[in-house]
Formats: structure tokens, C-alpha cells, sequence
């Protein structure tokens, strides 16, 4: 039957099943609709696969996320058209209503940057007009006592808090009055339930019924068995009356407000509806996307020759499915699988099926990548079409749905039929079914793709090179399917094959087997013996072809293995140097705590203390490996120029020269954000390949030359910004010549100018990064490379 005019068609080929995942998707139902519709066109087959490639560029950023993790504010069951509908007929929202509307413009609003430059078609023209207009009039305001989730804070709201101060007040008193009741011993018999109720608006309690008399108060309800009356106490009856009076005025100032905000949402509703429709088409090509990427489908090439070419096709819905490779060019009228039972013939069928309905939906479709045409109708012919209510059997129901297909074929066609004219002898069904064919092709520009057993039809076509042979692969030794799909040559059944090996150890079965042996006629036999065989020959050859894969993957394993050890190893060592060099520098932060507390007073002490934890630090460097450095062929350049990179020997990384100081014997040098002074012999021109200091397999040892006096710490309060510049960019050289393992710049409490600026310097730099010191000491800021 024609998959686009009957559901149960559909259903047949488990197209129910795809559309609940693809539902599952979205948020909101407003879309479900559209999301299970077929576009209407060519050009909306192709909008629609736009949509799903362009949120699929999107997908990994976190401006994605960020976006969609708002939803959860809004109302699922949002619709777009009662709600604007609503207020443009001077209807009243209610607050819950108000609030869904509301957020769709502060979300937008919000995420204006982003949705401008990803979809620009859906960037308001007046967008700051908007906002300003939109923000003083209606969200300020809104927000200030409604929040996001729809929670109302009377508290918040200058009308209302008095009113609901005065209800909390008294609602406290009543509960208060009741509790007392409650708990009096006297009382105990007549209580029904140790409990305070709400009922019609008024506080009440449960009691007794025979134990009622007028003196305990009104009574307002009485439950179903009549033996509890819900009664008002005397002592709280204006108590309640005060309360419902406020009540009816809080709703009294809401009714107002909702009525208020709705007609001002009237001067938005051009913006508000090309708002909402972006949140939509948001929604709606994110699922589609997240779609795509749950079951690996992929963007289609869709071409107009009436051909398909399908690499790496499966049927969706299956677990770990075979991949196959599916070609029918515009020149050939169709394809015949053959093969044994739950061998994936049908599965086949079905998976053309979906994947034309996948397109057809502006879906991408299963398979690793797929040119394919969009035909005109899709035809699925499953393989029991008995209707006992009409009196049909399963070949009468047939032949009706073979005269409604000839009555609707249109311009272009795929009919799909799995086991064609299963119900009745095999040389009728294959001469009725060729017919069948040609009077298909004599009247319409179509595919036929079928499934069958009959051997004369397989032979037939096999024939004739208007039509494609193929079979499903099955492994005699295991009696399996291998579910793989072969094209050039029609399969055998294994049917007895397979009977006998289920029943050949039930002699029950063994004169069965061997008596329709005899009964089959010879040429059929041979036939099906030379089927057999072929399968045979074909699994033998696809096992040989496993087990060398097999030899591949393992000899990859083994290269991965050992490559996984040696990285352990690297890890192991790397942990074992970061544990040393962290306990030298606590060494170091607590020799300069102690010297600042005065618990080592002596100067010698103080350098005894950072003579020892230096020796330690050359014990951690790497050994010379040979008396020849690296570097030692990097020519010196003639002339220095500004701005030109050149490679440092002392920071082993190459620089970009900003300046000449101090004589012209050093230069000002930059890596990234750092900027810091080094000798101008120390700078080579860098005509190695690569970058040396990227070279973390290999250890050097270079000679650098200290050109003064370096510390640990840095007083600068009460320099000048270009003083502190200047300091800092020295103390910062000295640190990426791994002269220190830490620096520590004092600066001074508070937020003045000096602390400003290295805090932004640090910022910006990926190298460095600031020590958090245990002191909580603002006044200074300890820096190490990361």
C-alpha cells in the first residue's frame, strides 16, 4: 500500500517506533506536528536538512546548551496562537500565561548575541528599540514579584504586601486559636483527626459527629460516611471572614494586573510572534538534530536521475545492525533478494522504506553516506494480506492491493513487496509476478525491490539484466545468518538444510526429512544444492577474509599496548617530578613565612635555607646528553629588528623582539602576553624545522646567563604603574627562565591601581597563574608558570 495515505502501512515498517524517538526530542508540543509531517516540497526537504546541518554545527557549544537548558522555564504545552490570539481579542492571560509569554522575549533578550549570529534571519531589525521598550514597560516590573518559574512574591508588589501581611497575620492567629483546641485535653473525645483543614476558603476541624453541638461552631462540610463534621469554632469565624476579605482583594489587584500586562503585550505581538517562532524552529531542528546523532544517520545527497546509491545502509530501530551497501541506478528496473528465512530480506524492505520516509520528512537518513532520489510514492506490500472480515484469502488480498496499485501509481515509484505471491505454487506466483512487472514498467517510471523464495522467479530475473540478483548471506556451519547482503548471484532457502539440523536428533523427524528429500523434484535439488554451495564457498571465503582482519586488529592492539605502557610510564615519572618540585616549593613559601614572622632572624639562615632547596633543583634538571647543545648551529643575526621573532636561548622559546634597552645590550621580548628583558646575544635566528621547545622526549642543558641579583619577592608599594611594569616584567623573565620556582609581588590591600593591573596581566596570560596562599593575604599575589 501507498506508505504516504496509510497508517497502518506505517506501522508495518515500524514507522510508529521512529517517530516516538523523534518525539522524545522535543519540548515543546506544539511541534510535534510538524516534526511528523512530510514536507511539502523539494525546496522544504532541503530547508529542512539545512536546519538539522546547521544545529548540528552547533551542537558541541555551550552557548547550545546554555539556551536549551532555559526551557525547562517554560510551558511544554505552549501554544503560540492561543496566546496571541488571546490578548490581540483584549483577552485576559492569567499569570501562569503571562509569565510562559514574558519569558520567551527575556530569553531571546538574553540571548540575543548568539541567536543573531547563528540565525540572522530570525535578529529582530529594532532589536535595542525592542529591548529598551520592552524591559522598562512590562519585564522590570513583571520580574520584580513574578520570577522565571511562575512563583508570585507578594512581598514584592507595593499593592498586594500590605494585604497579604495582614492575611498572613491572621491566618497565623487562626492557626494559633486552633493548635489551642487541639491540644486540649477536654477536646480530646469529640476530635475526629488531630488535623487543621481548608475548606471552601475557611479554617477548619474534623469532628465527631455524635459528638456535635452548635456550641463548637458552623458547620461547613460533612465527609461521605457522615460521621465527621468539618465545623467552623466560634472563636475564629471573623478571623476567617478578615481573611477571605483579603483574599478576594489580593485577586481582586491580580485580576488587574493580568488585565494590565495583557493589553500592554498588545503593542508586542509583531515581535513576540517572530520571537516565539525562532524558539520553535529551535526546538524543532534541534531534535531533528539530536536525532541524527543518536542513531548516526547522515545529510543525504539528493539527486534527480531515480537512482539510489546507499553505503553502509541499516534499519534503525536494530541493535548493532549489519551494514550494507544498496545501488540501483535510473537504468534498472529493480532488485530480487532471495535467501533464507530471518536472513534480513524483509528487514531490507523495510529499511528502503523508512529511509524514503526518512527524506521525505526532511530527515537524514541511515547509512555511513547516500546519494538518493525522492520518488513520487512509496509502495510496501508486506507478506500476509489476509482479511478474514472480507472474505479475502492471502492471495485474493494481494491481487486487490496489486489493482490499487496499478490504479494509483504515480510519476515516479518505489514498490516494495516482501514475499510476492507466497500463498500459492511457485510457477503461477513467478509468471503472474512477471507479468506483474512488466505491466508496472509499460505504464509508470518505477523501482520494484522484492523478496522471494520462488525459485523460477529468482532464476527468471537473474535472466535478465533489467534487474538486479541478490541474496542474504547465511552460515551453514552455525546455521546462522550472517545478514549481509550480496548482490550478483540469487541465494538459497536452506530450508531443509535448516529443518534438519533442528530435528535430526529427534528420530521423530528423520523419515521427514529423508522422505521430502524424495519428493522434491531433481532440477529443484540441483538447484538449490548449487545455491547451497555457492553459500558455502562464500562463507569460507568471507572467514578467511575475518580471521586476516582479525591477525590486523590484533597486531594494532599489541602497537597500542605497548604505546599505552610507555605512557604510563611517562605519566608515572611526571607525577613523581610535580610531587618533588611541589615540596620544594612549600619548602621554599614556608623558609620565606618564617623569615617574614621573624622566626629565623639571621640572613645566613634565610640563603643556608635557598642554598639547599636550589642544590635540590639542579638535582631535578635533566643531565647534558652530549657536549654539543641543540642550538649550537642557530646563526646570530647581524641585525636585530623590531617586531621579527627570534629564538631564546635562555627561555628556550622563540620571541617577538618589541625594543632595545639598556645600550642596545638587551632587548625588551614578548611570549603571548609576558613581556621581559633578556641579553640580545641570547636571541638566534630560528631556522630549525619546528618548534624546539615542543621537543618533550628530549633533554637539554643550557648555560643561562644571569644578569642580576634575582628574588623571591618583590616589594613594590609606592611605585609608580610604569615602575611596577618595569619590576614585573623582569621578576616574570626570571620565572620563565625557571630561575625561581615561585615569585611573590606585594602590592598593597584594597583594589588600587598596581594590584589592578597584575591581576589583569595574570588574566591574560595562559602560561602563569596565580599561587592561592593559605594566609588569605591580599596585599600581595604569588605567581608560578602552570
Amino acid at each position: 500500500m501507498n506508505i504516504h495515505d496509510i497508517s497502518t502501512i506505517k506501522s508495518q515498517i515500524d514507522w510508529n517506533q521512529i517517530e516516538e524517538k523523534l518525539n522524545h526530542y522535543l519540548f515543546f508540543s506544539d511541534n510535534i506536528s510538524q516534526i511528523n509531517s512530510m514536507a511539502k516540497s523539494t525546496n522544504d526537504i532541503h530547508s529542512r536538512l539545512e536546519g538539522t546541518n546547521h544545529l548540528l554545527s552547533l551542537v558541541e557549544k555551550d552557548s547550545i546548551n546554555d539556551l536549551y537548558d532555559q526551557f525547562h522555564f517554560f510551558d511544554e504545552d505552549f501554544n503560540k496562537d492561543f496566546s496571541l490570539t488571546k490578548i490581540n481579542k483584549n483577552g485576559v492571560l492569567s499569570l501562569v500565561e503571562l509569565n510562559t509569554l514574558i519569558l520567551f522575549p527575556e530569553l531571546y533578550i538574553k540571548s540575543f548575541q548568539f541567536i543573531d549570529s547563528n540565525f540572522p534571519q530570525f535578529g529582530l531589525n529594532t532589536f535595542n528599540q525592542f529591548k529598551n521598550k520592552f524591559k522598562s514597560s512590562i519585564l522590570d516590573r513583571f520580574r520584580s514579584f513574578v520570577s522565571p518559574s511562575g512563583e508570585i512574591n507578594f512581598h514584592n508588589h507595593p499593592e498586594i504586601r500590605p494585604l497579604y501581611l495582614k492575611k498572613m497575620e491572621a491566618e497565623t492567629l487562626i492557626r494559633s486559636l486552633l493548635n489551642k483546641f487541639l491540644s486540649n485535653p477536654e477536646n480530646a473525645n469529640i476530635i475526629q483527626f488531630n488535623t487543621i483543614d481548608i475548606i471552601n476558603d475557611r479554617y477548619v476541624l474534623p469532628l465527631k459527629s455524635d459528638t456535635y453541638t452548635k456550641t463548637h461552631g458552623q458547620i461547613i462540610s460533612r465527609s461521605e460516611t457522615g460521621q465527621t463534621f468539618f465545623i467552623e469554632p466560634k472563636q475564629i469565624k471573623d478571623l476567617n471572614l478578615l481573611r477571605l476579605d483579603l483574599t478576594l482583594e489580593i485577586e481582586r489587584i491580580l485580576n488587574k494586573i493580568e488585565r494590565d500586562y495583557s493589553t500592554l503585550l498588545q503593542s508586542f505581538t509583531s515581535e513576540l510572534s517572530q520571537i516565539i517562532d525562532f524558539f520553535l524552529y529551535f526546538d524543532l531542528n534541534l531534535a531533528r538534530s539530536r536525532f541524527a546523532l543518536e542513531l548516526n544517520l547522515v545529510r543525504p545527497e539528493i539527486n534527480d536521475d531515480m537512482s539510489f546509491d546507499l553505503n553502509g545502509a541499516f534499519h534503525p530501530l536494530i541493535e548493532n545492525a549489519i551494514p550494507n551497501d544498496i545501488s540501483l541506478s535510473s537504468s534498472c528496473n529493480g532488485i530480487i533478494i532471495s535467501g533464507p528465512n530471518t536472513g534480513g530480506k524483509t528487514a531490507t524492505l523495510k529499511l528502503l522504506a523508512l529511509t524514503q520516509l526518512f527524506l521525505k520528512h526532511g530527515l537524514y537518513i541511515p547509512c555511513r553516506s547516500g546519494s538518493i532520489s525522492i520518488y513520487t510514492n512509496i509502495y510496501f506490500f508486506g507478506n500476509d494480506n489476509q482479511n478474514l472480515k472480507s472474505g479475502l484469502s492471502s492471495f485474493a488480498a494481494e491481487v486487490v492491493n496489486y489493482k490499487y496499485l496499478l490504479q494509483t501509481l504515480g510519476e515516479t515509484n518505489l514498490i516494495l513487496i516482501d514475499e510476492i505471491f507466497n500463498s500459492t505454487s511457485s510457477e503461477e506466483a513467478s509468471s503472474l509476478a512477471m507479468s506483474l512487472f512488466k505491466k508496472i514498467k509499460n505504464i509508470s517510471h518505477s523501482h520494484i525491490i522484492i523478496s522471494s523464495h520462488h525459485q523460477t522467479l529468482k532464476t527468471l530475473l537473474h535472466q535478465d539484466s533489467n534487474y538486479l540478483s541478490a541474496h542474504v548471506g547465511f552460515n551453514i556451519e552455525s546455521n546462522t545468518p550472517t545478514y549481509r547482503l550480496h548482490f550478483g548471484s540469487p541465494g538459497a532457502s536452506q530450508a531443509l538444510q535448516i529443518f534438519h539440523k533442528m530435528t535430526h536428533l529427534d528420530p521423530n523427524f528423520v523419515d521427514i526429512y529423508n522422505d521430502s528429500i524424495h519428493l522434491q523434484d531433481n532440477k529443484v535439488i540441483h538447484y538449490e544444492k548449487l545455491l547451497s554451495s555457492l553459500a558455502q564457498k562464500e562463507n569460507e571465503l568471507s572467514k578467511q577474509i575475518n580471521e586476516q582482519n582479525e591477525i590486523n586488529k590484533q597486531l594494532k592492539n599489541q602497537k597500542d599496548s605497548m604505546d599505552g605502557i610507555l605512557k604510563l610510564k611517562i605519566e608515572e615519572e611526571i607525577i613523581q617530578f610535580k610531587s618533588k618540585i611541589s615540596k620544594l616549593h612549600k619548602k621554599a613559601e614556608n623558609t620565606l613565612t618564617a623569615a617574614k614572622s621573624g622566626e629565623i632572624k639571621k640572613v645566613k639562615y634565610i640563603d643556608k635555607n635557598f642554598h639547599e632547596i636550589n642544590a635540590e633543583i639542579t638535582k631535578l634538571q635533566a643531565p647534558k646528553k652530549d657536549d654539543t647543545p641543540l642550538y649550537e648551529n642557530l646563526s646570530t643575526p647581524t641585525s636585530y629588528n623590531l617586531g621579527e621573532m627570534y629564538f631564546s636561548i635562555n627561555l628556550k622559546k622563540s620571541v617577538t623582539l618589541k625594543k632595545l634597552v639598556k645600550n642596545n645590550k638587551y632587548g625588551l621580548v614578548s611570549i603571548g602576553a609576558i613581556t621581559m628583558q633578556v641579553p640580545l646575544s641570547s636571541l638566534k635566528i630560528a631556522n630549525f624545522k619546528g618548534n624546539p621547545s615542543s621537543t618533550s622526549n628530549t633533554q637539554f642543558n643550557f648555560m643561562v646567563e644571569k644578569t642580576r641579583d634575582v628574588s623571591f619577592e618583590y616589594d613594590c608599594r609606592g611605585m609608580r604603574l610604569e615602575e611596577f611594569i618595569d619590576t614585573v616584567e623582569k621578576a616574570i623573565g626570571d620565572l620563565m627562565q625557571e630561575l625561581l620556582p615561585y615569585i611573590t609581588i606585594i602590592h598593597g590591600h584594597g583594589n588600587g591601581i598596581l594590584k589592578n593591573w597584575l591581576r589583569s596581566y595574570i588574566r591574560k596570560n595562559k602560561d602563569i597563574e596565580i599561587i592561592p596562599t593559605q594566609s588569605g593575604n591580599d596585599g600581595e599575589t604569588q605567581i608560578k608558570i602552570k
